[in-house]
């Protein structure tokens, strides 16, 4: 997804479950979304189109109410979307 400048964004929304402050976890969030740009940079052709977000515990799968709860709420998910190249290529029909 990296290789072709513009064809794809690749967002990488991170999040916690809710065990700490506020400003902990988005802090905390906001060290794993570094971490994966460090990792796609050395890993990946280009990351000019990678995007993160970190969103701490806005968003939770399930109720914080358990430990296994919890473990669904720490995660990244990764959305690929089309970039201005591949819609370019799209409406051209290739």
């Amino acid at each position: 997804y990296f290789r072709t400048p513009g064809k794809f964004k690749v967002i990488l929304a991170v999040h916690s479950d809710d065990t700490g402050s506020e400003p902990y976890l988005y802090s905390l969030t906001e060290k794993r979304v570094l971490a994966l740009y460090d990792y796609f940079d050395a890993h990946a052709a280009q990351t000019e189109n990678l995007m993160g977000y970190p969103l701490g515990p806005s968003e939770p799968l399930k109720p914080n109410t358990s430990i296994a709860s919890r473990g669904a709420n720490r995660r990244v998910e990764i959305f690929i979307v089309p970039g201005p190249v591949l819609v370019s290529e799209a409406k051209s029909g290739r």
